[in-house]
């Protein structure tokens, strides 16, 4: 048999055996996310929540109903969670609509995280917030679904063999509880094990609004601080990655001088002002060699125009050193004249050009020699804040 004909026997088999029983439901979740199989659960469920009510039910489905409970019930009072978890699943599928509907799905929560199958554990809990969103029992839920994804997105739980990592997982699960639970105690836990993940995956695009989100949402939680830290952070790497982009490293400068005008005794303040230090001097270089290139051009008035104003907005920065030495050489070609004829001369300029007169810089000159911050994968502030818990 050909390999391409035995894979595609093994993919029948395995969807065969996930609708028709709890092996198959096992074996469904076992492979990778875009293998599995979907019966269709959330659909079902929904209508099941617009039906309910109104389903008459006769006295002999009121006993099968009650007999299966007892049964489903039977098991997870015995501890057997694997047994039980397979009934209650069962049970809230054969009895959408039943009077132990709640509490069915609470067990079959409570059994398959007590089972530690985590993965069918967060099947649980969707399936009890879509049929019952308000709930006294929806503290606990929410909390059976931290734990799962705590331990699918710090890779305690690989799948198919062990060959998937399945941290993926993780992160649906954490961003189902903040979409799900905005306004809990977890949701900013959640949150906060969301950014960080994008952070060790190097995903500055994805980091960036995850921190925002949380110092915006979350301004009464343990991660506050730290996240005022990293909305700085994640910018400075963005800066790293596209340098010329002035608007990221402005953006990233605004951040850090905030966390540091905010938190003058916060925990990496150090850190924050290497980074400043750091991008001043790309954005202080980049400003410089635009002066130059009006110089090389023969523009002396714009070249001195943009000499003063690095001067002024950058005055400690090593290319301001350099922007005095030029603009002291250019007094003999541009005389002494007011920074209001400068200015009005430069816009003249760039209403001749049609365009502002940075875009004219070159962007294939090498990156400036500078000393860059120490916050490298080895040494970036620990996943808790001091003092923080689990």
């Amino acid at each position: 048999m050909r390999p391409r004909s035995s894979l595609l026997l093994l993919a029948l088999l395995l969807g065969v055996l996930s609708g028709c029983s709890a092996l198959g439901r096992k074996a469904n979740q076992s492979l990778p996310e875009f293998l599995r199989s979907d019966p269709g659960r959330e659909e079902k469920e929904k209508l099941a929540v617009l039906r309910r009510g109104r389903i008459e039910v006769t006295p002999e489905q009121r006993v099968a109903q009650k007999a299966a409970f007892d049964g489903a019930k039977a098991a997870f009072d015995a501890k057997d969670f694997e047994e039980a978890g397979d009934l209650f699943e069962e049970f809230v599928e054969d009895f959408p609509a039943s009077e132990y509907d709640e509490v069915s799905r609470y067990l079959w929560v409570e059994s398959t995280f007590l089972d530690g199958d985590y993965g069918r554990c967060f099947t649980a809990c969707k399936s009890y917030a879509l049929n019952h969103s308000i709930s006294d029992r929806s503290k606990v839920i929410e909390e059976h679904a931290y734990v799962s994804g705590r331990e699918y997105i710090e890779g305690r739980m690989s799948s198919f063999f062990g060959i998937f990592s399945n941290r993926g997982r993780g992160v649906e699960i954490m961003k189902w509880i903040v979409s799900t639970y905005p306004n809990s105690a977890r949701a900013a836990d959640a949150q906060w094990q969301l950014a960080r993940y994008f952070v060790e995956d190097e995903d500055w695009e994805l980091a960036t609004p995850a921190f925002d989100l949380l110092a915006q949402n979350y301004t009464n939680s343990e991660w506050y601080t730290a996240a005022r830290y990293y909305q700085g952070y994640c910018r400075y790497r963005r800066v790293k990655g596209d340098y010329y982009d002035p608007k990221i490293n402005a953006d990233a400068r605004e951040r850090i001088v905030t966390y540091i005008k905010d938190f003058p005794q916060g925990e990496w303040r150090d850190d924050a002002l290497r980074m400043l230090q750091w991008l001043e001097s790309i954005e202080s270089d980049r400003m410089y060699k635009v002066a130059d290139w009006y110089e090389s051009m023969g523009k002396a008035y714009s070249a001195r125009y943009y000499y003063l104003k690095l001067v002024a907005d950058w005055p400690k920065s090593n290319a301001a050193d350099r922007a005095r030495l030029r603009i002291a050489a250019l007094v003999d070609v541009v005389p002494e004249v007011a920074q209001e004829q400068l200015e009005a001369e430069e816009r003249r300029l760039a209403v001749a050009r049609g365009r502002g007169p940075a875009s004219r810089a070159s962007t294939t000159d090498s990156r400036p020699t500078v000393i860059e911050p120490k916050t490298s994968s080895e040494s970036l502030p620990s996943t808790r804040p001091s003092g923080g818990s689990n």
